[in-house]
């Protein structure tokens, strides 16, 4: 007889996976991660730390939350994620990149579009919705002070967008 817990797994997908993750965390890390989605000048990877650079989630997050800056210390991304955004504890940042890496490998999603796609479909099925990006903020450059906003704070905006994936899954 199989296990209650390796049914589970094996009958939860992708999607749902992350969304689950991405559901438990504060505001302003979903925001961030809203910002991920739509950034297309960042590109995505999963199952790489990249050796710290651009591409894995947690890189994009740190990229967004600092407009791109770097860091000349030694300080790892885990941490500097952790120091950008307190709000954020380890064990919710661990659970979010074990659900990113683990969704994109269950959805064969190799490629920075399959990524986008899942993370996407993910945001949407946790039920992020990201405010209207005004023009000034630029949907790809790096003034992304809109992505900072904290569980307090409030991001005004006329309407909301909601994150849809692309690709059927």
């Amino acid at each position: 007889m199989m296990r209650k817990t390796v049914r589970l797994f094996s009958e939860q997908g992708p999607q749902e996976r992350l969304a689950e993750a991405v559901a438990a965390l504060p505001r302003s890390a979903q925001l961030a991660l809203a910002g991920v989605a739509e950034r297309t000048d960042l590109p995505l990877v999963a199952g790489d730390w990249n050796d710290g650079g651009s591409g894995c989630l947690v890189a994009n997050v740190v990229a967004i939350r600092t407009g791109g800056a770097t860091d000349a210390s030694d300080t790892t991304l885990d941490l500097r994620i952790l120091d950008l955004m307190p709000e954020l504890s380890s064990r919710d940042l661990n659970r979010l990149i074990v659900a990113w890496d683990t969704a994109a490998d269950q959805d064969g999603a190799a490629d920075d579009g399959q990524l986008r796609d899942l993370l996407r479909g993910a945001l949407d099925k946790a039920g992020v919705q990201l405010p209207a990006i005004p023009p000034e903020w630029g949907r790809h450059g790096s003034t992304a002070a809109g992505f900072q906003a904290s569980d307090s704070e409030k991001i005004e905006a006329p309407q909301a967008t909601r994150l849809v994936s692309t690709g059927a899954r």
